[in-house]
């Protein structure tokens, strides 16, 4: 489905049997891509003729670059993240770490940076990198490695960093050229509580608001009889 955000108006884009996932809208806002069976596909956000991009390639589409040219997409064990040439489907290492799994990877505003948060056993923590280093760990820049960071993602203007914890969104400033912390991560908004999931994706920032998908919960207490049932 595409939502307008001006007008309200809810309009579906896809009507296949197969399941879609992950739709993630070009720069321009003229494409849609999205996985069908690790399938990467893209549609005219007007409508019209799917494109397969390439078969049977990813787990899922993250994001697309900020120039238009790639998907970023996530694959392997460990995992790691890629990218997709939209032109030829040709698929391309990006973010890999030799023992640990790589989440939630971001492309920064102006496409030269990413923020990721590595999984290990027992402990995740986010790190920033050049997309030049992203197959280098020892280059990466640790952001946060206390609280169980759930994801990160980019302000519009690539300045400050959001980090998702648990119960709470926080920020901290980043050095414009060089993208290392400066001061100390401050809240932004408490997020509600075991009944409020949020999830912050990829492409909801603009400069004037986040947007996010969130699960509400709940919940009812019953009585079994263990004889009768």
């Amino acid at each position: 489905w595409i939502h307008d955000l001006d007008s309200g108006e809810d309009r579906q884009l896809t009507a296949s049997a197969a399941d879609e996932f992950r739709a993630s809208i070009s720069p321009d806002g003229r494409f849609v891509a999205y996985t069908v069976n690790r399938d990467v596909v893209t549609m005219p956000t007007a409508g019209g003729v799917e494109k397969v991009i390439c078969r049977s390639c990813v787990s899922n589409v993250v994001m697309w670059s900020p120039d238009g040219s790639k998907l970023m997409g996530y694959w392997g064990t460990p995992l790691r993240h890629g990218t997709i040439d939209v032109a030829t489907g040709r698929k391309q290492d990006l973010i890999v770490h030799p023992a640990s799994d790589v989440h939630n990877g971001r492309f920064s505003p102006d496409g030269r940076w990413l923020t990721l948060t590595l999984v290990t056993e027992g402990n995740r923590a986010v790190y920033i990198t050049s997309v030049e280093n992203g197959a280098k760990p020892d280059a990466w820049i640790r952001i946060q490695g206390e609280g169980m960071p759930l994801s990160s993602f980019w302000s519009a203007d690539g300045n400050l960093l959001y980090i998702h914890l648990p119960g709470g969104l926080w920020a901290v400033k980043l050095d414009p050229a060089r993208k290392m912390p400066v001061g100390e991560r401050f809240l932004v908004r408490q997020l509600g509580g075991p009944s409020f999931v949020p999830h912050f994706s990829a492409n909801g920032v603009s400069a004037q608001a986040i947007y996010f998908m969130a699960l509400e919960t709940s919940a009812n207490v019953w009585i079994a009889d263990p004889v009768s049932r």
